[in-house]
């Protein structure tokens, strides 16, 4: 190393031996400031790191080996090596981002930096997908990437390449080891697939409407997120966020297409075409937000399969692509647009911000345009989004998967809020009160519900706190009567049930507890009598409640049975057995008891 022109030299002796004389900024009491934990000295970090860099130069890569003998020659471990080796990196990265933000030139990064930039998003493309497939197994692959020097992915351990292998849709692995056919056999991303049937395949994409809004005081750029049937390019459902999709915003808005809308027969304005239905596989990119564990999850639990196109080849959800062109025209260069527009000099113009609300309705515009547009090229020229949708329909051609029910419905839905439940008005929200047949006979009066919601603002989901499903609720305002009825109809049963079942037997129960306690008292009591008084009744009994106690005996019996129907008589006879009699004198001088 120390042949390198450009290395510099360091005592690594002198640096060890001047850790106590290093200066150091110190408190008022003669403390140090700064990391505590930290004990190296400058100099030896400077050294190490120089070291490893000088490694990097000759070799284009920095192994393990290398950290542990650079640790062994600084006096530290290698675990410390390790933290500053990857805070160097980290360092280098944020230096060539920060010389990226000055220049117009694309940010080139050295091939090391690459999994500190990106460590979870390594993609393969499609050649070096067609590479692995060629070989025998993986590991072969994988090793000769990870030997040539020169190539991008040399730099990355085995356990991230067998991770990106491992996204690579089973389809498109299969299709570039067999061939073509071999793909499509097991429902690959190929452009016609999911073509043959409504609710076959659906698609799946989010994308930017670049505009800018003002959403509650903040300036941010909208997205939109919208499921598409592939069969007939019908849109079924779409959600508009301020932000970036997320895995919940994913599983909102599949249950808000298994649910579906009722429109307008395209042919026949006497009649109503229904779209709804569960799709059998969902074809998507592989972001974070469909292939995440929560966007996964809520696909699994609707019961729809993941389809993802493979990496850099977004012509195999084109089809979908092409529906965005369309939003992209319908806000094309208008006022808050992030598009055109620009000076003589080619900075692009301030367009202004847009209300949130607009937006909203500007999407809700293009989305009731776009299912009534026909198509312009191809066999179903002339026919709109709508038509295809309902002549599926009448022939026949549907996937008939699943139904889903309530649960499976709230399951996927954000939790919006928590209140408590009354039975007498329901569940008070947004000035509204809800009510649910479901929810009067599961929840007890003042339990807290926890209210889930989806894209539909007159439906909410009820849960417990264990997250178990209560029931459906629905504005009371728009309930019909029968609904009411229902209401009340549980109320009733439950109160009964609970009166008859559970408050019946307890207090039943609590009286023979009660009995039985008074008659044990009553036994010790006349035992204790007995022994000062040899007078005792033959026999008492005491009626208490439904039952009575035999004061001799402390047996149990029912009311009819008993032979003292009397309270005074009860009461005499318990008053001559508690307050015995006093012994009368006969002629001797002792007192009486």
């Amino acid at each position: 190393m120390s042949g390198n022109a450009g290395a510099r030299i360091f005592a690594l002796a002198a640096a060890r031996e001047g850790r106590s004389a290093e200066t150091a900024p110190r408190r008022s009491d003669g403390h140090r400031l700064g990391n505590h934990g930290n004990r190296a000295h400058t100099l030896t970090r400077t050294k190490t790191i120089t070291d490893l860099k000088d490694v990097l130069a000759i070799t284009g890569k920095v192994t393990s080996a290398d950290k542990a003998a650079v640790a062994r020659a600084a006096g530290v471990t290698a675990r410390t090596v390790n933290r500053w080796w990857a805070a160097e990196l980290n360092r280098q990265v944020q230096a060539a981002h920060r010389h990226a933000a000055t220049t117009t030139a694309p940010i080139v990064l050295p091939r090391h930096l690459y999994r500190y930039a990106e460590p979870n998003k390594v993609q393969l493309t499609p050649d070096e997908i067609a590479f692995v497939a060629r070989h025998t197994t993986i590991r072969a692959a994988l090793d000769k990437f990870r030997a040539d020097p020169t190539h991008r992915l040399s730099n990355y351990g085995l356990s991230t390449l067998y991770t990106a292998y491992a996204n690579v849709a089973a389809p498109v692995r299969a299709g570039a080891r067999y061939g073509a056919s071999a793909g499509r056999k097991i429902e690959a991303t190929f452009p016609l697939t999911g073509r043959d049937g409504v609710n076959e395949s659906w698609s799946i994409d989010e994308y930017d409407l670049k505009v800018t809004a003002d959403h509650y005081g903040l300036q941010v750029e909208p997205k939109v997120l919208i499921v598409r049937d592939r069969c007939s390019g019908l849109p079924l459902s779409y959600v508009v966020l301020p932000r970036a999709a997320t895995g919940t915003d994913t599983g909102v808005v599949l249950a808000a297409a298994a649910i579906g809308y009722t429109v307008t027969h395209p042919d026949d304005p006497g009649r109503e075409v229904r779209v709804t239905g569960v799709a059998r596989h969902l074809t998507s990119d592989q972001g974070g937000s469909f292939l995440g564990e929560t966007g996964a999850a809520a696909a699994r639990r609707l019961g729809i399969g993941l389809t993802p196109v493979p990496s850099h080849q977004p012509q195999a959800n084109g089809d979908h692509e092409v529906m965005h062109q369309s939003l992209l025209r319908h806000l094309a260069d208008g006022p808050g647009s992030r598009r055109g527009w620009t000076d003589r000099a080619g900075n692009r113009l301030h367009h202004g911000v847009l209300p949130y609300d607009t937006v909203l309705a500007e999407v809700e515009t293009w989305f009731l345009t776009h299912i009534n547009t026909p198509y312009t090229s191809g066999p179903r020229r002339g026919r709109t989004r709508l038509q295809e949708y309902a002549d599926h329909l009448e022939a026949g051609t549907v996937f008939r998967g699943h139904d889903l029910s309530a649960a499976d419905e709230g399951d996927v839905a954000p939790e919006v809020g928590t209140r408590k439940y009354d039975p007498t008005r329901g569940i008070a929200w947004q000035n509204r009160y809800w009510l649910s047949p479901q929810l009067a006979s599961a929840a007890n009066p003042g339990q807290t519900v926890h209210l889930r919601q989806l894209l539909n603002p007159d439906v909410l989901y009820a849960y417990d706190a264990q997250g178990r499903f209560l029931g459906l609720l629905t504005p009371r305002d728009d309930a019909d009567l029968a609904d009411i009825e229902a209401v009340h109809r549980d109320r009733v049963a439950r109160e009964r049930f609970v009166k008859d079942r559970v408050a019946h037997p307890r207090a039943q129960a609590a009286q023979v507890d009660a009995a039985r306690a008074q008659a044990e008292v009553a036994e010790r009591l006349a035992d204790a009598a007995a022994q000062e008084d040899p007078w005792t009744p033959a026999s008492a009994r005491l009626a208490v409640g439904n039952v009575s106690v035999d004061l001799t005996t402390g047996e149990v019996l029912p009311a009819d049975v008993s032979n003292l129907d009397d309270e005074d008589a009860v009461a005499n006879t318990l008053a001559d057995m508690f307050n015995p009699r006093p012994v009368r004198d006969v002629g001797g001088d002792h007192d009486a008891p």
